[in-house]
Order: structure tokens, then C-alpha cells, then sequence
């Protein structure tokens, strides 16, 4: 075999592995369900909050599969000093990982104004093969208001 002849085989060699190598790391998650809400919101206490424009607080969804990975985001704002906007996504009633209670800070609070940030809050969880419900909670923490502008959530499973 001619040393050309080597250099295409190893050259083939190489490139078989590597795409076994990163095919078996892949993966790919399906879209089970959707919300988009368009608007401003505001409170001074915890509430589920709507995930759509129509002001739907909770969206059923179907899975085949046991792990879950919830996408929450949206434009948000605190008043008050030191303190922050928590927010908390829950899958049929129970609380999705990380799961931090309170102490999730979506936005903080830096005074008597608004300083508005664009926020993600990126949740798992596992459940078993049906139909679910997926809410998101949100709540002031030493902040006197919170407020959330467009949003959007995403369920999908693996």
C-alpha cells in the first residue's frame, strides 16, 4: 500500500469515529407546548402569573417521555432596595429543579426606578409518561413591586 493510499485510509478511519463520537452525544429535545404573552404586569404579592395573552395561568401539555425541561422569559423589573422579583416554575403542582424557592432572583431591585433586564429561568424536571400542567409563580422578595413585560414559555422533553 502506497503512502497515499495509508493517508486516505487513516483520514477515513478518523473521520468514521468522529462522527459515531458525536452522534452518540447528541441529543434533541421535542416541543410539547408554547405561550407567548405580549404586555405589562405588575404586583405586590406572589401570584401564577398569565403565560398567554388571553390569561391563561396554566398550560396542559402531553409527554411520552419522563424528563421535562421548562424555558421561562421575560422583560423584568423591581422596586426597592436590596431587594428582587423570584420567580418559581411549577409542573403539576410540584416545583421544578433547581428548585431554590424564593431565593431565585429573576431581576433585582436597585432603588425607586425600574432598571429593566430581559431574564431566563431554565427548569427540569421528571415525571411520568400524560397529560401535565406547567405555571410559573412569581413573587417580590423585599421589594415593594414587581413587574414582568413580554414573555414567553417553552415546555420540551427529551
Amino acid at each position: 500500500m502506497n503512502i497515499m493510499s495509508r493517508k486516505l485510509v487513516c483520514f477515513a478511519v478518523v473521520a468514521v469515529i468522529a462522527v459515531v463520537c458525536m452522534g452518540s452525544s447528541a441529543s434533541a429535545e421535542a416541543l410539547l407546548t408554547f405561550a407567548t404573552r405580549a404586555g405589562n404586569i405588575s404586583g405586590t404579592s406572589g401570584q401564577f402569573i398569565a403565560l398567554n395573552s388571553a390569561g391563561a395561568t396554566t398550560l396542559f401539555f402531553t409527554s411520552t417521555t419522563i424528563l421535562l425541561k421548562i424555558t421561562y422569559n421575560a422583560e423584568c423589573g423591581a422596586l426597592g432596595s436590596g431587594g428582587w422579583t423570584s420567580v418559581r416554575i411549577f409542573v403539576d403542582g410540584i416545583e421544578a429543579n433547581p428548585v431554590s424557592g424564593t431565593s431565585f432572583a429573576f431581576c433585582t431591585a436597585e432603588g425607586s426606578a425600574f432598571h429593566w433586564v430581559g431574564a431566563d429561568r431554565l427548569s427540569f424536571i421528571t415525571r411520568p409518561t400524560g397529560v401535565h400542567s406547567v405555571r410559573v409563580f412569581v413573587q417580590n422578595i423585599s421589594s415593594s413591586t414587581w413587574w414582568l413585560g413580554d414573555s414567553t414559555i417553552v415546555v420540551e422533553q427529551r
